[in-house]
């Protein structure tokens, strides 16, 4: 009698987005976007899956009693395998904890999407930030919000980050 087949080895990575209010929509339109190119490389039978972590998906409400309300997202943050940073005109406190970390406690990619037009350079705080941690980071301007450009950024990162998960990835190594 035929048996169960061997199964698959599927490798998940995790994706923490760390924003502020002021991006919310572009929060839902990176994870619709993440899932969906997960759900593209299930059907072509990838070996590799990608998994958004959003702050909302656990609230700082629900934190461990002990625990001060940003430290489970930079904890969140800093066990992702990538974090992907969405940036409008502030970089709230919060968020910079989490960027911070994830740039002076690991060593996993960090890119960043700022939401201002490809010849905008203003003097705002995100601006600030991402000149002092520019060397350290991969960023894009990608437009106002609402515009063509935020959804060709968000897929130029993801299709990096997806690209050298197959290279990574055992089913698609040079050593077969």
């Amino acid at each position: 009698m035929p048996g169960l087949g061997p199964g698959r080895t599927t490798r998940e990575f995790i994706v923490f987005i760390s924003s502020g209010d002021d991006v919310l929509e572009q929060r839902r339109a990176a994870e619709a976007g993440i899932n969906a190119k997960s759900r593209r490389l299930r059907q072509a039978n990838a070996p590799i899956r990608f998994q958004a972590d959003r702050w909302e998906h656990r609230p700082a409400g629900r934190n461990p009693i002990g625990h001060p309300g940003n430290a489970v997202f930079v904890r969140r943050a800093k066990a992702a395998d990538a974090t992907l940073a969405l940036l409008l005109e502030d970089v709230g406190g919060g968020t910079e904890e989490e960027l911070n970390a994830v740039l002076d406690e690991t060593d996993r990619d960090l890119a960043v999407l700022w939401y201002v037009g490809r010849t905008e350079s203003p003097a705002c705080g995100a601006r600030a930030w991402l000149l002092n941690r520019k060397d350290e980071i991969v960023w894009d301007r990608v437009g106002r919000p609402g515009t063509a450009t935020n959804a060709e950024g968000l897929e130029a990162v993801l299709d990096g980050w997806i690209y050298e998960a197959l290279l990574r990835s055992s089913d698609y190594s040079e050593d077969r």
